[in-house]
């Protein structure tokens, strides 16, 4: 599960520099006045500088390097006041490590989506806010399922 995590990562940093390298190239080319908010059909319904288009790229850097500190944080295995039921210690870490990877790359793309339309001023698909959500919760819901069912597996002290 390392591997696939370490993966992940990799695929999630190089997207978020092929966003950074596209906002740099892109700069001169972008118009004046791009679309900085879209409503639930993906329809820009405020403009703004060029500038702007910096705001989601800095929150996309911001919320990778959080990510990345969560995902070093060592893991307390002793949780004390009460019978509850905790896996190993590697396997919960694996397990959370690879949820965050799953969320970073997931959140590199729906930002760099939007991102890269603002630059061309183009209208975001009509289906994209669905799939979004569908996408940051799939990794969640996967977290869960697997988990519970090694939870279940483990048997319970008398």
């Amino acid at each position: 599960m390392k591997k696939v995590t370490s993966v992940i990562n990799t695929i999630a940093l190089l997207c978020m520099l092929l966003v950074i390298l596209y906002v740099i190239l892109r700069w001169n080319m972008a118009p004046e006045s791009i679309p900085v908010h879209y409503d639930a059909a993906g329809i820009p319904n405020r403009y703004g500088a060029k500038l702007e288009a910096m705001l989601p790229l800095v929150i996309l850097c911001v919320m990778y390097g959080i990510l990345t500190i969560f995902q070093q944080v060592p893991y307390n295995d002793e949780i004390k006041g009460g019978d509850v039921i905790t896996l190993d210690k590697k396997i919960e870490k694996c397990l959370l490590a690879l949820l965050m990877g799953m969320e970073k790359l997931v959140l590199t793309l729906i930002f760099g989506t939007i991102i890269v339309y603002a630059m061309k001023s183009l209208a975001l698909p009509s289906n994209f806010l669905i799939l979004a959500l569908f996408f940051v919760f799939i990794p969640v819901l996967f977290f869960l399922c697997y988990y519970l069912s090694l939870w279940k597996t483990k048997k319970q002290p008398n």
